[in-house]
């Protein structure tokens, strides 16, 4: 199932994003405008949230160029096409024209489950009445009239079960700052261990405690600096949830790390993170297991390394797979 835009000369692209926020989520949104540019579409980003003085691009952004419209220029008309993230698939009901589509970069933020529908209605009404719409009918979109594309096989699997039909993957890549990185010469590496506070766990609490281990977690850093950091350090280690396919997992084995994850959500799929069973952990609230494993993958980096090639590969070649991807959804 495609959109069927061949051939359509006036068609649009709306991508809504949150305004001011710097996440795997948002760069992704940004990145999808960046690459349909590149295959000569019309894409536009429409920040949602966007506080009166202050510029609603992060800086880290401006590499992809991102050409801006506002909630208020958004012309609703069947040759043009509105995305939502799925965190704010909430205002795809203000659209009856438009061509709707989805983007699920992940499944726990979806806002129309039951416990995400009070926190976002606020904001959601107060945008409307920006837009000067006379009625809101709040729930009458479902994910069953739209386009779902999909950035892990674990939203996938959810929308599936679902039974929600015209699903399509669209796997965004890693930063831009990072494939354009050239430097391939080989650097002693430590037995550094990498983490990432934004994902607190119990396990993750216990080990900081225990203070056998460097751990370096990783927060504040620009992304040239993150680039030395992940070439120096042995292993990347991440027992907290796994929502989607998780950026920081692949840019550490991007650049030559290691890594240890928790067997749970869309880490249990070998699409999403796709490594060797053994380096996900069941039992991951076990310390002694957690901590024995550490030591085994400290001690044998140089041959452990090699498990991670498929993928590395993998990852490398995310952004030939979507721009391939983009294609066969929005031409074929």
């Amino acid at each position: 199932m495609s959109l069927g835009i061949m051939g359509i000369s006036n068609k649009i692209i709306y991508i809504f994003c949150p305004a001011n926020i710097a996440t795997g989520g948002t760069e992704a949104l940004h990145q999808l405008r960046y690459y349909m540019e590149k295959i000569k579409l019309d894409a536009y980003l429409v920040y949602i949230n966007v506080m009166k003085g202050i510029n609603p691009m992060p800086d880290r952004y401006i590499i992809y160029d991102p050409k801006v419209k506002s909630l208020e220029e958004i012309e609703d008309v069947e040759s043009n096409i509105v995305i939502a993230p799925e965190s704010w698939s909430i205002l795809l009901n203000n659209f009856n024209k438009s061509k709707k589509c989805i983007w699920w970069l992940s499944v726990d933020f979806y806002d129309n489950l039951p416990q995400k529908r009070i926190r976002k209605l606020k904001n959601f009404v107060k945008i409307l009445l920006r837009m000067k719409e006379k009625e809101i009918d709040r729930f009458k979109f479902t994910i069953h009239n739209c386009i779902n594309l999909c950035g892990s096989k674990y939203a996938y699997d959810f929308l599936k079960k679902q039974r929600v039909k015209g699903i399509k993957y669209l796997v965004e890549p890693i930063s831009k700052e990072f494939l354009e990185y050239k430097n391939t010469d080989n650097i002693e590496r430590n037995n550094i261990i990498l983490y990432n506070p934004a994902k607190p766990s119990d396990i993750m609490d216990r080990l900081l405690e225990c203070n056998e281990f460097e751990f370096m977690p990783l927060k504040g850093f620009n992304p040239f600096q993150l680039i030395d950091i992940y070439r120096n350090a042995k292993l990347y280690i991440d027992f907290g949830n796994f929502g989607g396919p998780e950026r920081i997992p692949k840019e550490a084995v991007f650049f030559g790390c290691t890594i240890l994850v928790g067997n749970r959500n869309a880490a249990k799929n070998n699409f999403d993170v796709a490594i060797l069973n053994k380096y996900k952990i069941k039992k991951y609230y076990d310390i002694d297991l957690v901590k024995n494993k550490i030591k085994f993958m400290l001690d044998n980096y140089e041959t452990n390394i090699n498990d991670f090639e498929f993928f590395s590969n993998k990852i490398k070649n995310l952004e030939t797979n979507f721009i391939k991807q983009i294609v066969n959804i929005f031409y074929k």
